[in-house]
């Protein structure tokens, strides 16, 4: 059976008064001559929070606590967790924005995963989060530093990011400040970003990005690259919206850990109306 994952996140007043530590898996081992060798297992950091919850009123441990380890039926379930000290791609704690942290292409093409990096960008054997829980509505999107608003869905259950094509073929390009490029019955609409590839003559525009600035009408678009010294277009030429190789996808939100309790809840009552408790939460790397 799959573990559940509960969208909902413990309550502030419950993550007071809370310790946490984070670590990676690491393997030692020793040679009979004594030197040690470490190897690390994966990359990815694991939160675990230890809470204390002295002199609680026993109605809200029980609605805040309590209920939510029945629901997760134990170590079974998952939840979110905002960890105060780490909960945004920008800075740990500033305010995201889409060009924060380079996300990293999936195997469903067009899909890509969002990611928190404390090491170098891009490379996967660097520290990274995976960011399976962004907060819903936080997230931001950029293709080679340029913030998109449309052509792309955000999954907030999983931290993938989806871009749905808007492909034509060019027909004629005419060179200027901006640049009017004509196709035959476009699907771009105002904002649409972009990509140019397979241009004969005009090669200087290949590659490059461009945002629709108008829809002169349904075989035109303008768009905001000055070509008013590139070379005359002679045939040919695709615009796609897509990410296409070798550019980089980046990302912003504030996100939560995906965490499940890690044992028994332990309480005591202190008297008919207080009650002290504890508990300890594990971050889960694939929920």
């Amino acid at each position: 059976m799959a573990r559940p994952f509960f969208e909902a996140s413990i309550l502030e007043c419950a993550r007071m008064g809370s310790d946490y530590s984070e670590h990676y898996s690491v393997t030692e081992s020793q040679t009979s001559s004594g030197d040690t060798y470490a190897k690390l297992d994966h990359p990815y950091p694991v939160l675990r929070m230890t809470f204390d919850l002295s002199n609680t009123h026993r109605d809200k441990y029980r609605e805040d606590v309590t209920t939510l380890y029945h629901k997760c039926q134990g170590q079974f379930g998952g939840f979110r967790l905002r960890h105060d000290q780490d909960y945004s791609t920008n800075n740990y704690v500033d305010v995201p924005t889409a060009t924060d942290q380079i996300c990293l292409a999936t195997a469903t093409a067009n899909v890509f995963q969002m990611v928190r990096w404390y090491g170098t960008q891009g490379d996967p054997t660097q520290a990274h989060r995976r960011l399976r829980k962004p907060v819903v509505g936080t997230g931001l999107v950029s293709i080679e530093g340029v913030t998109i608003a449309s052509g792309y869905s955000i999954d907030y259950t999983t931290g993938e990011i989806t871009f749905t094509n808007k492909t034509d073929t060019i027909t004629g390009i005419n060179k200027g400040i901006t640049t009017t490029i004509n196709t035959i019955a476009h699907p771009y609409a105002i904002g649409d970003f972009v990509h140019v590839s397979g241009v004969v003559g005009m090669t200087e525009i290949n590659g490059l990005r461009g945002t629709v600035l108008s829809v002169p009408d349904v075989d035109n678009i303008i768009i905001d690259i000055d070509s008013s010294a590139f070379t005359d277009y002679v045939s040919d030429g695709t615009l796609n919206t897509t990410p296409q190789t070798g550019e980089t996808v980046r990302t912003g939100a504030y996100f939560d850990i995906p965490v499940h309790f890690m044992d028994a809840l332990n309480g005591n009552y202190n008297n008919a109306n207080v009650v002290s408790g504890s508990f300890a939460l594990e971050e889960l790397l694939n929920p």
